[in-house]
This record gives C-alpha cells, sequence and structure tokens, in this order.
C-alpha cells in the first residue's frame, strides 16, 4: 500500500500538463479521456494488456499492474541479467486518475523492468516507454471514445 501511495505522489508531482500528452518527463506516457465510462476504460485497457500478452497481477478501481516475461533487457544493469536465474519481467502500471469529474479521465502508463519477479528480492528499474509501446496506447484513444462515450448532461 505504501509503496502505491508512493508511486501515486511521484507521477503526479512529476506529471505533465495538457490533456492529450503521449510522454512526460517523469518518462510516462497519459492520455486524458473526456466523457467516458470509467468501468468501459478500464475494460478496454485491460483487454489491450492481455492482448499484448502480459499477465495481470493485481487490479483495482484506479489501476491495472500486469507483467510479462522478456527476453532481452536494455538494462544498464548488465551483471545482474548474468546473477538471476530467470529473466526480467517488464511490469507495467496504468493508474485511473478522475479529472474535474467522475466522467473524464487521466490514463498514465508507467514500465520498468523487474528483476526477481515476485520475489523477496525483487529489484525495479524504471524504463522508458518503447515506440510500439507509445503507437498501442495511442491506438487505444479512438476506441476508448467511439465504444466508452458517455453522453454529455
Amino acid at each position: 500500500m505504501r509503496r502505491m501511495l508512493l508511486l501515486l505522489v511521484v507521477i503526479l508531482t512529476a506529471g505533465c500538463g495538457g490533456s492529450f500528452s503521449t510522454q512526460c518527463p517523469a518518462q510516462n506516457m497519459e492520455i486524458t479521456v473526456i466523457h467516458v465510462r470509467p468501468d468501459c476504460v478500464r475494460a478496454a485497457m485491460t483487454t489491450m494488456l492481455i492482448n499484448q500478452g502480459y499477465i495481470l497481477r493485481s487490479t483495482s478501481d484506479t489501476q491495472i499492474v500486469a507483467g510479462k516475461a522478456t527476453e532481452y533487457s536494455k538494462s544498464t544493469r548488465w551483471l545482474k541479467r548474468l546473477l538471476y536465474d530467470n529473466p526480467p519481467e517488464k511490469r507495467v502500471t496504468l493508474l485511473f486518475i478522475p479529472v474535474d469529474s467522475m466522467d473524464n479521465v487521466r490514463i498514465v502508463w508507467n514500465a520498468e523492468y523487474v528483476y526477481e519477479a515476485n520475489t523477496a528480492t525483487e529489484e525495479v528499474e524504471p524504463i522508458a516507454s518503447t515506440p510500439e509501446d507509445e503507437s498501442q496506447f495511442m491506438a487505444m484513444l479512438p476506441l476508448i471514445e467511439k465504444n466508452c462515450h458517455q453522453p454529455s448532461n
């Protein structure tokens, strides 16, 4: 719980302005969608992650955490890759933050490599999003706007 709160504080203090920015100084992609049903947005993003081969680690109304083993890491910690038995996991956290009203949602994408995932010696290394991540993330915007649109009152 403490880790989640710390992550939320870091993201909120390092967040970007602008409603359709795709890259923040903190290396997190984000989009804001307006007049949508939040449950529909979460379902669409969950489906996107599953289709990309991610395994859901945890879900809630405000975030989704998913991971998948990766064969190659662009990590600068090359020694750790030699020491650990299993490949690092690419872990993605999607945060869903209500903006101004409950039908406006800011979606923040955070990615990291996790060494010795799901063990007591788990180590995390933040990574920048790849162009592939960015294109798949941005491709969700028109789908969300089309399928999850909620008429304004």
